[in-house]
């Protein structure tokens, strides 16, 4: 199947720094992570001036963030801004920000800020300590939201599954309507994404043979094979994820899970009211989660709510007047109580 278009931005917004003293600019790179990491903001610093070495290395090991001198990774330190984009967030994806530290050029006094995706657009920012930490993290977080806004999402509707509790395709199953589960879920995404697929062999209805279909991944089993098929396929997408067994998904119910989306969180996996049952069957996944499902399939996890288990996922509770969106259907009595109830 072919691969969808990718588009002209980088999978992890870059904030450029240039110019300061060092010792002052280690000061303000160290407040400015510890603020963004209590926002939860993973970033890696990455240095062009190998001569701030020492001053440097002390800011990631009090912030519990990352750094990188070009140097290391085989880049000039006078590679130009653009490509070092480039470069970069192509090797360092799993990261929800990465901050470029510019040598301090002659007669500068002044922190530049490029806060456009493409990097086009900037703001400058005068030295002034007791102010500059905070517009910083204002101007980061701005940026950030519209990142995060501008992320497309897509949906994937999970057909994969063996349905042996129900003895047929759960997928095909009707409603009083004569429409299959199916329809009903590509239907209902179509609503709140721009492009839904099909993860998983097995027959489809006729109407569904327009919407791409994805194989399962052979070397993962059960949803986990499904959910890497299409981060793999698009991987600069988020994901709203449904199992093909829950046909009473609402519109309320998609809006409120698409309304988690935040800066620093790679996905939402609602929660049952006052439980700990979690549901990450028709949950939101980031692009950036895609490290952590990958990472499961190394370690030969394949119980997708494990990912719960990482803190860059949200498990918001799931409001009781919602509930309905998220009940499924895995047995011919769990059918026979769904009709009843309808």
């Amino acid at each position: 199947m072919r691969t969808p278009h990718a588009e002209k931005r980088n999978m992890t917004p870059v904030v450029t720094l240039s110019g300061g003293d060092p010792e002052r600019k280690a000061t303000l790179l160290h407040d400015l992570l510890k603020n963004l990491e209590k926002r939860l903001i993973r970033a890696l610093l990455v240095s062009t001036d190998e001569g701030t070495a020492g001053i440097l290395h002390r800011v990631p090991a009090a912030c519990c963030s990352d750094i990188l001198f070009l140097a290391e990774c085989g880049i000039p330190s006078c590679t130009g801004d653009h490509a070092v984009h480039s470069m970069v967030t192509s090797r360092y994806g799993d990261y929800d920000l990465i901050l470029l530290s510019r040598k301090e050029q002659p007669g500068s006094d002044k922190t530049e800020v490029l806060t456009g995706p493409t990097g086009q657009e900037h703001l400058m920012l005068s030295h002034r300590l007791g102010d500059e930490c905070a517009a910083l993290v204002h101007g980061i977080q701005t940026l950030l939201d519209q990142w995060t806004a501008s992320t497309p999402v897509w949906g994937c509707v999970l057909i994969g599954g063996h349905s042996s509790r129900m003895g047929r395709p759960k997928h095909l199953i009707t409603n009083s309507e004569g429409i299959t589960w199916a329809e009903i879920l590509c239907t209902r995404l179509a609503e709140h994404t721009q492009e839904v697929v099909l993860a998983g062999r097995g027959e489809i209805p006729p109407s569904l043979v327009h919407v791409p279909r994805l194989a399962d991944i052979p070397e993962a089993k059960g949803p986990l094979a499904g959910i890497l098929a299409a981060m793999r396929w698009n991987p600069r997408v988020s994901w709203i994820v449904s199992a093909c067994d829950m046909p009473l998904v609402e519109t309320e119910g998609l809006q409120w899970l698409l309304h988690t989306r935040k800066p620093g969180v790679w996905g939402a996996v609602p929660r049952r009211w006052r439980s700990d049952r979690f549901e990450p069957l028709l949950a939101h996944y980031d692009f950036r989660s895609r490290y952590l499902f990958e990472m499961m399939l190394q370690q030969g996890k394949s119980r997708i709510s494990e990912i719960c288990d990482h803190a860059k996922i949200l498990t918001p509770e799931l409001p009781r007047n919602l509930a309905g969106s998220w009940r499924n259907c895995n047995t011919p009595e769990d059918l026979v109580r769904l009709a009843a109830d309808q």
